[in-house]
């Protein structure tokens, strides 16, 4: 029998695997008899163990069996209709732009504190113990702390569902026998994609904040600062939000979307203060230190909390415990609400110059009030703005416009230009670039 030894695995392995690759291929017939093992261990120069070893697994696989005082024969073995192998999929969603003014990610974030208190947590035993269902009771308590501190809002750290990502809304909104669910537009509409089984409806918004809707339903809004259109939702909409939910018995998604990153220092007052038992307010440590993270928190109000409790009991928390006692150190240091003041400061020397860069250019009219970690900056020009987006990227740079967060479609020349991926120095190229960009596109056009 012609079997080479490569010697990269034990040689028991490699008889095995070679013995299966001829049963697969035929050249080993159906209920033909195997070599015996001390013929076969003589023509292989290897050990009679080796031999036993390889045609035990091979019985114990089904590729052989034995006949009593005879040896070992083959195991006919199913067909098999296989296609050829397909060609590998190569997916590739990290396209290197030259600019990049959309706002998915944080630049500036130090992590050297976070990584200290992470190598100092992994001489600590602690965690290797399994983090409770709802969350680590650490980050929960900081997390209630932070709320009083920052939002001016009292929660109960049990009251506090420590989650990874949008995903665990998920979970909470399959608790919720209410079928519609009411989302801005335009907006985020990432929501969408994690619900199955609702009905999704969408509402428009004034100058005061999205609509009051007109019938019983899960309401998702981002109340502080309105993505994509930056509008900040006054008192007396939330308070009609608020009857409005306590009359139909609706529930209100409070997405906290930018609130740390408020120009001015004064809080504003969430939807929740006013009412917690209608209200679920979510967070992400996502936007406000860095994408990989994937810590978010979830408070519910106590009748959601009771049946979430109910139905996931027996799960595990999806965010590792060694991350979740790394953050609530981090906060409790004082270093999560440094590293947001310090973030906080460079956005605003950035917004301040992307504005000023723009100004220089009579295409663009920056709002200059509306959104922080992005400028909504009008083009005075007749153009389709789905071209011209589509042109921009054709030339590495990376843009979206209020069209893109509409669902439907509605014409509009407002671009969103956000600076988190662009740095303070490198603003006055990537405005002089974009603008350049923009006038080859409409000197084409017009050619």
């Amino acid at each position: 029998m012609d079997i080479i030894f490569k010697h990269e695995k034990p040689l028991y392995i490699e008889l095995y695997l070679a013995l299966e690759d001829m049963i697969n291929k035929g050249i080993l017939k159906p209920d033909t008899k195997m070599p015996s093992k001390r013929l076969l261990s003589i023509d292989l120069d290897i050990s009679l163990n080796t031999v036993m070893e390889a045609y035990e697994m091979l019985k114990d696989e089904g590729y052989i069996y034995t006949i009593e005082k005879k040896g070992y024969f083959v195991q006919r073995q199913p067909s098999l209709s296989i296609k050829p192998k397909s060609k590998e999929i190569v997916i590739n969603n990290d396209i290197n732009y030259k600019y990049d003014f959309t706002t998915k990610s944080i630049r500036e974030f130090d992590n050297k504190s976070l990584n200290k208190i992470v190598k100092d947590l992994l001489n600590d035993n602690s965690y290797l113990n399994k983090s409770p269902m709802l969350g680590d009771n650490s980050l929960k308590d900081a997390i209630k702390d932070h709320l009083k501190n920052n939002r001016g809002i009292d929660v109960l750290s049990s009251n506090i569902i420590i989650t990874s990502g949008m995903e665990g809304l998920k979970n909470v909104l399959d608790l919720i026998d209410i079928n519609t669910i009411y989302l801005e537009n335009p907006g985020y509409h990432k929501i969408k994609d994690i619900v199955s089984n609702k009905n999704i409806k969408y509402i428009s918004l004034d100058n005061k904040g999205v609509l009051v809707p007109n019938e019983k339903c899960i309401l998702y809004t981002t109340s502080f600062n309105q993505f994509p259109l930056g509008i900040r939702m006054t008192v007396d909409r939330k308070k009609e939000l608020i009857e409005f939910a306590n009359k139909t018995s609706s529930f209100i998604i409070e997405d906290d979307f930018d609130t740390e990153f408020r120009i001015n220092s004064k809080p504003v007052i969430p939807l929740y203060k006013f009412d917690s038992n209608h209200t679920i307010f979510f967070s992400s440590f996502s936007t406000t230190m860095f994408p990989g993270l994937r810590i978010s928190y979830i408070v519910l109000p106590n009748d959601l909390l009771k049946l979430y409790i109910d139905k996931y009991k027996n799960e595990s928390n999806p965010v590792s415990t060694l991350m979740q006692l790394s953050l609530a150190k981090y906060i409790d240091e004082g270093l999560y609400a440094r590293s947001c003041n310090k973030i906080k400061r460079l956005y605003l020397n950035k917004r301040t110059k992307l504005i000023n860069e723009l100004l220089k250019y009579k295409i663009f009219k920056p709002d200059e009030k509306k959104n922080y970690i992005s400028l909504l900056v009008d083009l005075k020009l007749n153009i389709d703005i789905d071209k011209l987006i589509s042109y921009l990227k054709d030339n590495s740079i990376n843009i979206k416009s209020i069209k893109d967060y509409d669902i439907n479609k509605k014409n509009s020349n407002t671009l969103i230009l956000g600076y988190t991926n662009i740095s303070y120095d490198e603003i006055d190229d990537a405005v002089l670039y974009l603008y350049n960009k923009i006038n080859e596109y409409v000197c084409k056009k017009e050619a």
